[in-house]
């Protein structure tokens, strides 16, 4: 395969906010960054495979028509489900293992109509592995679009026959209307609390980092990281793990919620509602 091959492919070029044709729908993109575009065809591509096969280990689950021709095309797919009237894939040109994780190369979301390609949701540049890439949770009317860190970067909504991405709204509605949660997301965890504790979310302590003191005096940590970020007063804090993502705890009456980190950038959270 030449490097031309391999390249990914650069996203279209569209005006954030303008409405283009595809298909039987209209298109636009109101996030700047992220584009939504007409896309009839699906290009060959030849799918470039690590030898130990450790990236994008697949499984039979949800698997629809759309996504097998997807793959018939040379792509990897990602995730894939229905939306309103539409199919909706997740597919990646191919994988870019790293250490402790796998990067990815021209990830993009394709939209079909009664199994044809309509549209394909592209964000920033085709080699930039930050890319959409996961479909997140479907809420207030809304699919949320994530990127591979899982951090989301808009809402897909389907209005009749008008298709579009929106920015964040600053709140979701959590736990079935029971309460909201201030959008933190690309956020420093620092700043991220702040704006919790004033919208009533308090600290959950976890329990203390494991420190073993050595017959010399010196400390030795089970996790580093955890003990770094306990010590700096972040005692909501556990589990932060090799690739760099670390958990927080916080509560509101009996609910929960916990966000999580790439570094000290909040990219998604998970919330836990009171059960009867």
């Amino acid at each position: 395969m030449s490097a031309d091959e391999d390249k990914g492919a650069p996203a279209p070029i569209l005006k954030t906010g303008i409405w283009y044709q595809a298909g039987s729908y209209r298109v636009r993109s109101l996030v700047p960054n992220v584009s939504i575009a007409p896309s009839l065809d699906l290009p060959v591509v030849a799918y470039k495979k690590y030898e130990s096969d450790f990236c994008g280990s697949e499984g039979p689950i949800r698997e629809t028509p759309e996504g097998r021709w997807a793959r018939s095309r040379g792509w990897r797919v990602d995730d894939q489900g229905t939306f309103g009237p539409l199919t909706v894939v997740s597919v990646l040109r191919r994988y870019d293992y790293q250490a402790q994780f796998c990067g990815q190369v021209d990830g993009r979301i394709i939209l079909f109509d009664h199994g044809k390609p309509i549209a394909s949701v592209h964000v920033g540049d085709a080699d930039d592995e930050g890319q959409v890439d996961g479909l997140g949770v479907r809420a207030n009317g809304a699919l949320r679009l994530t990127n591979m860190w899982f951090k989301p970067f808009g809402d897909l909504f389907v209005e009749g026959r008008d298709i579009e991405v929106r920015p964040l709204p600053r709140s979701d509605s959590i736990c079935d209307g029971a309460a909201t949660l201030p959008n933190v997301f690309g956020k420093p965890i620092a700043q991220a609390r702040s704006i919790l504790g004033r919208s009533g979310w308090k600290a959950d302590p976890q329990p203390p980092p494991v420190v073993t003191k050595n017959p010399d005096g010196s400390l030795e940590f089970e996790n580093s990281d955890d003990y770094n970020m306990y010590n700096r007063g972040f005692k909501e804090e556990k589990n932060c793990d090799p690739r760099g993502f670390c958990e927080f705890h916080y509560k509101r009456g009996e609910i929960k919620v916990m966000l999580y980190t790439q570094g000290e950038e909040v990219v998604q959270h998970y919330e836990e509602c009171q059960t009867k």
